[in-house]
């Protein structure tokens, strides 16, 4: 989960940074086919690192012998 946490936060600060999308970021809307790309890439991004987290064996985590 800090892998996903990490982009969470990284994303927006990228978005901030960028030049061409700093001009209104909080205004920003996708109109163009790049854009719902780049979207649909980071929601891949994010639900393949939330897939693998979940499906990890985490046998050794508070097994007290």
């Amino acid at each position: 989960m800090k892998k996903l946490a990490l982009l969470l936060i990284l994303i927006p600060i990228a978005l901030f940074l960028d030049g061409t999308l700093s001009k209104d970021v909080f205004d920003y809307r996708i109109t163009t086919f790049s854009g719902w790309l780049g979207l649909l890439l980071l929601v891949m991004i994010a639900g393949v690192l939330v897939w693998a987290e979940a499906t990890k064996n985490h046998e050794k985590e508070n097994n007290l012998k």
